[in-house]
């Protein structure tokens, strides 16, 4: 007789009504909640609302089989009940999975079982779908898909020569990535969130001291290039904003003159 191995669960969020179709190769009660971020998150924050249930007891010693058991389960899930972006937008989404197909184990068995499904007729079907589904998806860059010509490639390739990504930049995308993986409605935060806040911007940037190396680049970037009559007018106008000073020093009187008086005046006495 085969010895009791694992089993086929759903989960049932009363709060959302929402379910979470999943396996698990182990004992009944060894803490395991799901293999799904989206429903593991918000679980740990009110598990009081959350239910399981046994589907199907697996008795056996193969991953692969109970990943098949899981499998049939799956599949009565309707592709528009799943937790993707376009049917976030329409409101049908019932499930926290994300896709279809048993391989949410890692191993041999997993990716053995990910190989027979992409390569057969469900798995052509569900590639259709997902890639319908995908095209109403906003999540990516909105220069996606932009072709640039041989001229733009090679100007991005040489300003991106030899740039490194800081720890604190490289910190705050792994945070990101932990966020949109564990948190079920940071997608929904993400759509709904507005523009950048011009007045952080500066405050953020005010203080800041640019590198010899930074302000020549910006100055190479610069020159020969031609201002249009708006930026003219522009700049005019905001020349005559300037509120007039007289430097200490020296007496010179008039606007915009700071780089040339004041503390790098040349008649300012030397300490």
């Amino acid at each position: 007789m085969s010895i009791y191995s694992g089993f086929v669960y759903i989960w049932y969020d009363r709060k959302k009504k929402w379910f979470c179709i999943g396996s698990h190769f182990g004992p009944l009660d060894d803490g395991y909640t799901s293999s799904t971020g989206f429903m593991n998150s918000a679980f740990k924050k009110r598990p009081d609302d959350f239910k399981r249930k046994v589907l199907e007891f697996y008795y056996g010693g193969s991953h692969r089989e109970l990943l098949l058991l899981e499998q049939k389960w799956l599949d009565l899930i309707k592709d528009e009940e799943l937790c993707l972006g376009p049917n976030k937008k329409n409101n049908t989404i019932r499930y926290y999975n994300v896709k279809k197909n048993a391989a949410g184990l890692s191993g041999f068995a997993a990716s053995e079982l990910k190989k027979e499904f992409w390569n057969s007729d469900a798995g052509n079907e569900q590639k259709s779908v997902l890639s319908e589904q995908m095209k109403g998806n906003n999540f990516g860059s909105l220069r996606k898909n932009t072709k640039h010509s041989d001229e733009t490639k090679a100007k991005i390739g040489a300003a991106n020569k030899g740039r490194k990504m800081s720890d604190e930049v490289s910190q705050r995308n792994s945070e990101r990535m932990k966020m949109f993986w564990q948190d079920p409605d940071f997608i929904e935060k993400m759509m709904n969130r507005k523009g950048p806040d011009p007045e952080k911007i500066s405050a953020f940037h005010k203080g800041r001291k640019r590198t010899e190396e930074t302000k020549n680049n910006i100055s190479q970037a610069l020159m020969g290039k031609p201002k249009t009559n708006e930026h003219k007018e522009a700049l005019k106008k905001a020349a005559k904003t300037r509120k007039p000073f007289t430097c200490p020093h020296c007496g010179f009187q008039g606007r915009g003159g700071h780089r040339y008086h004041f503390n790098n005046c040349k008649q300012k006495p030397k300490e």
